[in-house]
């Protein structure tokens, strides 16, 4: 990421009331003694937190996904694979409205290896949990070239279907970074959304109710 654009990102990220919040929570919970000052000064709290919120894994081991796989894989008469997926989908939808967007999460984690991924809108890589458990695999989606960037992607899928402005945004909100990754690059001559477009993208993102690890 460029300097500038890594500071203006920080700069966004100090300015969120919901980060002071957490910063003066844990600060009255663990007092602000040297030792416990050190992360939790303003800058470096922000850092920690980025940090974490970079790199850490959603644990996706809900019983309901490993289902819902299941379901997937099997063969069913049409009629009722769409039966199913209608249920599938209003229970998606009633969890969303408890768990929000990371519906199949049951903790987080950082990887050794996983945590070094780096994001693209087109990613070669995806991040499985096909124990059920903790354990996570780092799955091939095509073919990789010796010497070519391994890359999983922080977007669901139904984010990385939606518009390079909607990506971006949704980028730097939550990770803090502008992505520069090939889709984008390619996408760069797009005409950012109007507020009117961004406002219906909203909107259909919440139509959208996807399983999300990340």
């Amino acid at each position: 990421m460029e300097a500038a654009a890594a500071a203006s990102l920080t700069c966004e990220f100090q300015e969120s009331p919901q980060i002071e919040r957490i910063h003066r929570c844990l600060q009255l919970l663990y007092g602000e003694g040297e030792r416990n000052c050190l992360w939790l000064t303003g800058d470096r709290f922000r850092s920690l937190l980025a940090l974490l919120g970079r790199n850490q894994q959603g644990i996706g081991s809900s019983a309901f996904s490993r289902y819902v796989h299941n379901v997937e894989k099997a063969d069913l008469p049409k009629a009722a694979k769409d039966d199913i997926d209608a249920t599938i989908d209003a229970v998606y939808a009633a969890m969303q409205e408890v768990n929000g967007p990371f519906l199949d999460v049951e903790g987080v984690g950082i990887y050794h290896h996983q945590s070094r991924l780096n994001h693209s809108c087109v990613p070669n890589v995806e991040v499985s949990f096909a124990a059920g458990n903790h354990v996570l695999s780092i799955v091939a989606m095509q073919d990789i070239n010796i010497g070519e960037e391994v890359c999983i992607s922080y977007l669901d899928e139904c984010m990385r279907d939606r518009s390079r402005h909607s990506r971006q945004k949704h980028l730097r909100e939550n990770y803090l970074f502008a992505c520069t990754c090939p889709l984008c690059i390619a996408q760069e001559d797009q005409e950012d959304v109007t507020s009117d477009e961004g406002e219906e993208d909203d909107e259909d993102e919440d139509d959208c109710v996807c399983e999300e690890d990340m």
